[in-house]
């Protein structure tokens, strides 16, 4: 930093290379894995503003890292403001702030106004204990980063996504079967019987909030939010005909299925699979992986 001060401060780019890049390296981020790593991926919103980086876990955002050039510092108040616009339409919770020495780690709190947000924790790599440091600086590594030989007083990994658990609240009866949803994906198959339960890849297992078939891409588009699959980056979903399908405003009477996602909803149980159908191609989840279960009508 000392020998190439100018050539650091020259852009945001040059800090990138020589400084960020090598420290998320170091701590796991491989940013030329794309499994890992996506950079400079465009958002929905603000229109046409990309995140500099954003890190994924089982594909899912974990958080953003938002570079600032060498020098610049963090103290205005538009990095934050920024920061915090990205996050939340990358559908992530955590985002870092770093001119490539100084690291600020923020958690986003929905409903939270920027200008009282505190950094969770922060470090500047040019000054304090190298060892001390390194571990502080372990806090932001990849979950699975192997370190070869196990190390003293290093904290668990802060950034990785939050799954939810395999079970809900609500559960169908003790030996109902589960039926795999492509079974049911044609119209020749009758589909009188009202689902009142879907379980995912995951585990996960979710009571239908939308009663009948059309609960189907409902409960699909909760379970992609839920595991961070789908964020308000990815919108408009649009339909295989290229209309929308879910979108961030309820301009049009689309209907509500999460904070900030609405869904132009088809008619008929066989529309309703489509929908369906059409999330599982974009998001490349197997129908028979998606089961559904109908409670004491079996």
């Amino acid at each position: 930093m000392t020998e190439h001060d100018d050539y650091l401060r020259r852009s945001e780019y040059n800090t990138r290379i020589l400084l960020i890049d090598p420290v998320l390296r170091k701590l796991g981020w491989d940013v030329e894995n794309p499994k890992l790593v996506r950079m400079e991926v465009e958002l929905a919103r603000p229109a046409g503003l990309r995140a500099d980086y954003v890190l994924l876990e089982h594909g899912a955002p974990v958080a953003i890292v938002e570079a600032k050039s060498f020098g610049r510092g963090l103290n205005d108040s538009r990095f934050l403001n920024q920061a915090v616009e990205y996050t939340d339409y990358a559908g992530a919770q955590l985002f870092v702030l770093t001119d490539g020495t100084l690291w600020q780690l923020y958690r986003r709190d929905q409903g939270t106004a920027a200008r009282t947000l505190q950094p969770e924790m922060e470090f500047d790599i040019q000054s304090g204990n190298s060892t001390d440091l390194a571990k502080t600086t372990l806090a932001l590594r990849q979950p699975n980063l192997d370190f070869g030989q196990p190390i003293d007083s290093v904290p668990n990994p802060i950034l990785r996504s939050v799954r939810p658990s395999a079970r809900s609240s609500s559960s169908p009866p003790e030996g109902s079967p589960w039926h795999p949803i492509s079974k049911f994906l044609t119209s020749s198959v009758s589909k009188k019987r009202q689902p009142a339960w879907m379980k995912f890849p995951d585990g996960f297992v979710k009571p239908f909030v939308k009663p009948g078939w059309v609960g189907v891409p409902f409960n699909l588009v909760r379970w992609l939010v839920d595991t961070r699959r789908l964020s308000r980056h990815h919108l408009p979903v649009k339909r295989a005909n290229g209309r929308a399908l879910i979108v961030d405003s309820p301009i049009g009477k689309p209907r509500a299925v999460e904070t900030g996602f609405y869904m132009n909803r088809g008619r008929g149980s066989q529309a309703h699979f489509s929908d369906a159908l059409d999330l599982m191609r974009q998001f490349e989840i197997d129908p028979a992986t998606i089961f559904v279960n109908f409670g004491n009508d079996s």
